[in-house]
């Protein structure tokens, strides 16, 4: 299906409830678009070029303003969720990925969509509707993983200065960053050491995985950006784990043997092309006075609580 040319004009009826529920309600509308997104945002929606696709004697078509303010209204309910689960960081990266900050609402006419979706396209937030089904499910352009789905596939603006997808930037900080610095602590404790230093090599990492998916190795996980964060927090908890069921925490020899290896106090987890036994998920490597944790593309994921099973074997 192509784009239908935009109507020259609406009926009388539908020309007030646009004036009275669309036109009169949008300042209102983007002063909360623009509250929740943090930084100013407009909203540019042609009812001329909406009109077209209503069906005669539907919502869209008696109430084609109604219906406008309805998709905005629901857009904005859902970033709200949005910003609850991703807090202002992740607010703060939609707004890098959607730089010219407009909402906008437009026909999909590819045919991939059920009833709605959104995009980003040019830097503008694009709400979309199936075009024979405008008036269903109106509130859900942003449902569900949708807008997280958007931000991940567009294309990523020079200021996002970073190879890391907005899926895998996102797992950091809310499965991350939130978790780090008790599991470091942690370690830092069992150890009794203040040098502890834990290095999660995000962006390496992420580019590692993207090169073997793209080159067609099977993941353990089809998602795989979004669980960067918290796997690498998983990996760096099970070292953790392991120093105290191994009696680090009440053996002072254990722990003199690990500062000698270890002087640096860096913990690694990297990801790697191969292990030496690849009989094992991951594999613990003593470098440089450096303690590795690693594992490859193929096996990132799996038996994570076990990573460091081997530890007390290399000292």
């Amino acid at each position: 299906m192509s784009y239908l040319p935009p109507a020259e004009k609406l009926p009388l009826a539908v020309r007030k409830n646009v004036r009275d529920a669309w036109d009169q309600k949008k300042e209102s509308l983007e002063k909360d678009l623009s509250e929740v997104c943090e930084v100013a945002w407009t909203v540019d929606i042609d009812p001329l070029a909406i009109y077209p696709y209503a069906e005669s004697g539907s919502y869209a078509e008696k109430s084609l303003g109604s219906a406008l303010k309805q998709y905005v209204s629901g857009a904005i309910y859902e970033l709200k969720r949005f910003k609850y689960n991703n807090g202002s960081a992740g607010i703060a990266d939609m707004n890098t990925i959607c730089y010219a900050r407009v909402l906008t609402l437009d026909a999909e006419v590819t045919g991939r969509l059920e009833y709605n979706g959104v995009d980003v396209i040019d830097g503008r937030l694009r709400l979309l509707f199936n075009p024979q089904k405008i008036n269903n499910n109106i509130d859900d352009c942003l449902g569900s993983t949708k807008l997280e789905d958007a931000l991940n596939q567009a294309p990523l603006p020079e200021a996002w200065g970073s190879p890391l997808s907005f899926k895998a930037k996102s797992g950091i900080q809310t499965a991350y960053n939130k978790k780090i610095d008790k599991i470091k602590s942690d370690i830092g404790s069992i150890l009794q050491s203040d040098n502890t230093k834990l290095t999660p090599n995000f962006e390496e990492n992420f580019v590692k995985l993207k090169e073997a998916k793209e080159k067609g190795i099977e993941l353990v996980y089809d998602d795989w950006e979004k669980y960067l964060g918290p796997f690498t927090s998983g990996y760096f908890a099970a070292v953790g784990s392991s120093l105290r069921h191994q009696g680090f925490a009440g053996d002072e020899m254990l722990r003199e043997g690990f500062a000698e290896a270890v002087p640096t106090g860096e913990i690694v987890f990297q990801i790697v092309d191969e292990l030496k036994n690849d009989d094992v998920s991951s594999e613990s490597v003593i470098k440089d006075g450096v303690f590795y944790l690693q594992t490859t593309p193929q096996k990132w994921g799996r038996n994570i609580d076990s990573a460091a099973a081997k530890l007390i074997d290399l000292l």
